[in-house]
């Protein structure tokens, strides 16, 4: 929602639109602030989180509904999200073909639109392959992408270690990369943080402050 935010914000300056960001993680002055600015209609444009989904959030007109990653909202949400305005139209959107999304797009009775191409300048992504083993070569190549200015996260499937699987875990994994890459900024994000330094983090990893970033997914 913040990269969303930042995006539109800079795009839509020149044209005197106000753009608001609401999310669960806002102190409480500027979650205050938000929802009155959107229930006043001094913003035009909306983005959020979650948040938005709640009651205390009321629109003065609300007519476009834009929801990212419609798979991850349920049913209801998105039903009361719409009824909270008139005549509301709306847009989903996902690149998840789980088999609600796909059944929608072929009974749903909506309107399908098809996005072939992607965004203007997107670098082409290169996949590689390293087994168990070759963890040096892999800290080698990281190495000089980081030597380049670029930045790097790792995703484990596990915040600690557990007895039932042989996995990595982000705890573990994230001091051990403290040691390998100690002259960088190495940090680890996951589900089980305060929601606010959740959020500082990412911003530091969005504005290049961190370096490596270690996750769950």
């Amino acid at each position: 929602a913040r990269q969303h935010y930042d995006n539109l914000s800079n795009i839509l300056s020149s044209f005197n639109i106000s753009v608001t960001l609401l999310t669960g993680s806002l102190k409480k002055r500027d979650k205050d602030q938000a929802l009155e600015s959107i229930k006043s209609g001094a913003s035009g444009l909306i983005v959020g989180t979650h948040a938005i989904f709640y009651e205390s959030t009321e629109f003065k007109r609300l007519a476009y509904v834009i929801i990212d990653e419609q798979h991850k909202f349920g049913v209801i949400q998105r039903e009361e999200l719409k009824n909270k305005g008139e005549g509301v139209d709306m847009l989903l959107m996902s690149a998840t073909p789980i088999p609600r999304s796909f059944a929608l797009t072929l009974f749903g009775d909506l309107e399908v639109s098809l996005i072939k191409t992607l965004p203007k300048g997107r670098i082409p992504v290169t996949t590689y392959l390293a087994k168990h083993g070759n963890e040096d070569k892999v800290y080698e190549f990281l190495r000089k992408e980081l030597l380049k200015g670029h930045q790097v996260y790792f995703v484990y499937p596990l915040i600690s270690s557990s007895e039932k699987f042989e996995l990595k875990d982000v705890n573990n994994m994230c001091l051990k990369l403290k040691e390998v890459f100690s002259e960088y900024v190495v940090e680890m994000l996951h589900s089980k943080l305060p929601s606010d330094l959740k959020e500082e983090i990412m911003k530091n990893f969005y504005s290049k402050k961190v370096d490596i970033l270690v996750a769950t997914s």
